[in-house]
């Protein structure tokens, strides 16, 4: 895949909360070198709150155009590395599901109604639970995932 097609994620280089002049130089020559030396994310200048007139009259001096101001500092769910979920559906076997977890090595995983949307959760304690009340073992059994209660 050509680097034009990929589209890389965006690392905002950002300095203190009250961006002096050398703050916001350093941001953008500091987010400049990082392009030329790490090809995997695409570094950008921002700043932390308003600049003064003394980093406007340099920008407008040099024509560098200002780093974006960024609001908040909070991290976001759209800062995590996403992996591909993982799923099952209501129709599904309990078993089926138990051994996707334990594939998978996850503690607990969505449930998807036909329609794609999710319908419940179902966990390691909710199988254990279910299987405790049944009298035959998992492996022998296929029992629809919309057959135990939803943690939902």
């Amino acid at each position: 895949m050509s680097s034009s097609t990929t589209r890389k994620k965006i690392v905002y280089v950002i300095g203190h909360t009250l961006p002096d002049t050398d703050c916001v130089c350093s941001a953008i020559g500091y987010a400049h070198f990082k392009n030329l030396t790490d090809k995997r994310y695409q570094y950008t200048p921002a700043r932390a709150g308003s600049i003064n007139d003394e980093t406007r009259f340099v920008m407008e001096k040099f024509g560098v155009p200002t780093p974006i101001e960024i609001e908040s500092l909070s991290p976001t769910v759209s800062d995590l590395e996403l992996h591909k979920p993982i799923l099952t559906r209501e129709c599904d076997s309990v078993y089926s599901l138990a051994q996707l977890m334990r594939e998978e090595k996850v503690r607990a995983v969505p449930v998807v109604e036909s329609r794609g949307r999710v319908s419940g959760i179902v966990g390691l304690s909710d199988i254990a639970q279910f299987q405790d009340r049944k009298s035959t073992r998992l492996n022998s059994s296929h029992i629809p995932l919309s057959r135990m209660p939803s943690s939902a």
